[in-house]
């Protein structure tokens, strides 16, 4: 796990490929059609305790996504009004509480992944796929990447 400080590897990581992501991949997309979820504190600058929802945090900082972008946290349920986008950018690697594993007497792998499993296709379901339509899915973590795709090929 990486604890993103400002000059930290990890950060520059994913700053750049965020940048890289808007200026080559996505240079073409209409950035309202973007939807982006990562750690509310590493999209939002956090001064006096709180988030200040207009000014960018260190994933956001020069990304040219901030302004336009759709930014909702990964356990948005119940909503339509992402429907429109064509485009998902999933920064998080889905863990479960350990307490809650403990509780449930269910540490293993498997559950593990169907639970990483669950919250990722709640939050993709925000975007247009939910019409039919394609998306494209940006998501740097290996893990999550290859739970996704065994899902898929075996459904």
């Amino acid at each position: 796990m990486c604890v993103f400080a400002y000059n930290s590897v990890c950060f520059k990581d994913a700053f750049t490929a965020l940048k890289n992501l808007k200026q080559r991949t996505l240079k073409n997309v209409a950035i309202e059609k973007v939807i982006i979820t990562c750690a509310k504190k590493n999209w939002y600058k956090k001064t006096k305790g709180w988030y200040d929802l207009t000014k960018p945090g260190i994933f956001s900082t020069d990304s040219r996504m901030f302004k336009g972008a759709n930014w909702i946290p990964n356990t948005t349920r119940g909503t339509n009004n992402y429907s429109h986008c064509s485009h998902a950018i999933y920064l998080y690697e889905q863990n479960v509480n350990p307490i809650l594993l403990n509780w449930l007497n269910a540490n293993n792998d498997q559950f593990k992944a169907d639970f990483a499993l669950t919250e990722m296709i709640q939050w993709i379901w925000r975007t247009r796929i939910r019409n039919g339509e394609p998306v494209d899915v940006y998501m740097p973590s290996g893990r999550m990447r290859e739970i996704l795709d065994q899902w898929i090929h075996n459904n």
